[in-house]
């Protein structure tokens, strides 16, 4: 990550007092808006998806930005961000199931620039601006919460972990637990299975194990319910000890990587 201070260059201020609708909006490389220091009292910016640089931050100067302003016919929510670089909160981010908490409040400021729609942005009363540009991590060496997800998609949370013969969390598991819920807050449209598992190494799945594991799928739902997210955006199965990942274990190590749940994208 790098901050990126604006200067002024001539080449840029002459155009930027005009654009003050969505259609006249100029297009531009998330890098050259950081050329950008005088605005109009209201100025529109387009902005390109980008191979270097995946996200970035806005602060500085001004009474607000509007990232993907409704006016502007984007089928994308819209996003007010404040001179602290801080989404503000509304009703509606509020009943799409967006976490309000500060750690959420910062990670859903980042304006992400890895969709195939230009990035709209609406700066009102601006004076001036300063941007942190992320760079693009390559796509293996992403985690899996920094990846954009698409359907078909499968996570497996190796630290949901559960008591032996019970659907309830080990103390591990509450980290990706977390993550898993910010990246549904972060993702208001995505829709996920979860799918539960169980540990039964060298023997027939039961009724016991199948209703075990679905239990178990269904403990991280609840959690996600419990926290705030649609419940029509989860659905859950199990699997009984017919995927183990080591089916004939006898080390309680691999044993508990068998009481699992994994995420299917929908």
């Amino acid at each position: 990550m790098r901050s990126v201070l604006v200067f002024m260059p001539c080449f840029l201020s002459f155009f930027v007092n005009a654009q003050h609708s969505c259609d006249k909006a100029i297009e531009l490389r998330v890098d050259s808006l950081t050329l950008v220091t005088e605005f109009g009292e209201i100025t529109y910016f387009k902005i390109k998806k980008d191979f270097i640089y995946q996200s970035f931050t806005v602060s500085g100067n001004y009474e607000k930005v509007v990232v993907n302003p409704s006016e502007c016919g984007l089928k994308l929510r819209e996003i007010k961000i404040g001179s602290n670089g801080i989404t503000s909160m509304s009703d509606e981010l509020i009943d799409a199931g967006y976490c309000s908490c500060a750690t959420c409040l910062k990670r859903n400021s980042v304006i992400n620039l890895n969709n195939d729609s230009l990035v709209i942005l609406k700066f009102i009363g601006a004076q001036s601006i300063k941007l942190e540009l992320n760079k693009a991590i390559p796509k293996q060496k992403q985690k899996w919460y920094e990846r954009e997800l698409v359907k078909g998609d499968k996570i497996r949370l190796k630290n949901i972990l559960f008591v032996g013969g019970e659907a309830r969390f080990r103390g591990v598991s509450y980290k990706d637990l977390n993550q898993l819920l910010a990246v549904m807050n972060a993702n208001p449209n995505l829709k996920i299975l979860v799918e539960g598992h169980v540990n039964s190494p060298g023997k027939r799945n039961t009724n016991a194990n199948q209703v075990l594991s679905a239990q178990r799928a269904e403990a991280v739902v609840t959690y996600l319910v419990k926290k705030g997210i649609h419940e029509g955006r989860l659905s859950f199965i199990g699997f009984g000890n017919t995927k183990m990942i080591y089916p004939n274990t006898k080390l309680e190590y691999e044993m508990q990587f068998n009481r699992r749940v994994e995420i299917l994208v929908q």
